[in-house]
């Protein structure tokens, strides 16, 4: 059983090939989360 959040995570994966690394993965997960949802699924904080 997925969550809706989990699915969230493997469409996103599978617009881009399947393939993308961790960086650019998390990059594109956040651009989606800011464009596309009235509230964010995920929550993102600042490392520096």
């Amino acid at each position: 059983m997925l969550f809706d959040r989990q699915k969230c995570l493997l469409a996103l994966l599978d617009a881009h090939g399947g393939e993308v690394g961790n960086l650019d993965f998390q990059k594109l997960l956040f651009l989606y989360c800011q464009e596309s949802e009235e509230s964010p699924t995920y929550e993102f904080v600042p490392y520096r």
